[in-house]
């Protein structure tokens, strides 16, 4: 539906909380990196790195994070959750998990990681979180659009997909 992801393109993936927009772009992640081997960097400004790294791990491993957390697994459990850590590793993801990061704080860490690693997608975890270095922002939907140009400038830049969770707010339910 979405023919894949582009160099240059920002791309904003929106829903209601709970809805899975953290599963879909650690899945997003995880396929990049692990089946087409392209290194990504995943913001979060919401989940702990240890978080991330244990959501992610469950996905390719196909275990109960749960099991994984207090460490009940079968054998077999763990051997499919052991060869799982062994592909993260050698993967191309990198987290990081620094919280209220602002738009130019986020520009020139994807830069230096690109210049590192060569990293060729950003997925930013989410939106709202942000905050714009603009001072003159007069609301909150201003200093959306102010980080949403920002990504979109950081995509193009660095010739790069960018992708960015948004979190759309319940009210949009009580809409005629």
């Amino acid at each position: 539906m979405i023919t894949g992801f582009r160099p240059g393109e920002l791309s904003i993936i929106a829903a209601r909380p709970a809805m899975g927009k953290t599963a879909l772009g650690l899945n997003i992640m995880q396929y990049v990196s692990l089946k087409k081997g392209i290194p990504v960097v995943f913001f979060s400004l919401e989940m702990t790195g240890d978080e991330l790294f244990y959501r992610t791990i469950s996905s390719m491993s196909s275990v109960n994070g749960s099991a994984i957390r207090q460490q009940k697994l079968s054998d077999e459990e763990w051997n499919r959750f052991l060869v799982s850590v062994e592909q993260y590793k050698r993967s191309g993801i990198i987290i990081d998990e620094t919280p209220a990061i602002t738009i130019s704080t986020l520009r020139e860490r994807a830069k230096r990681i690109q210049r590192q690693y060569g990293i060729k997608m950003v997925i930013v975890d989410y939106l709202q979180l942000m905050h714009s270095t603009t001072k003159t922002v007069q609301s909150r939907e201003q200093e959306v659009a102010d980080i949403s140009r920002g990504l979109k400038e950081i995509a193009k830049t660095l010739h790069i997909p960018v992708i960015a969770l948004a979190q759309l707010n319940r009210a949009v339910d009580a809409r005629a």
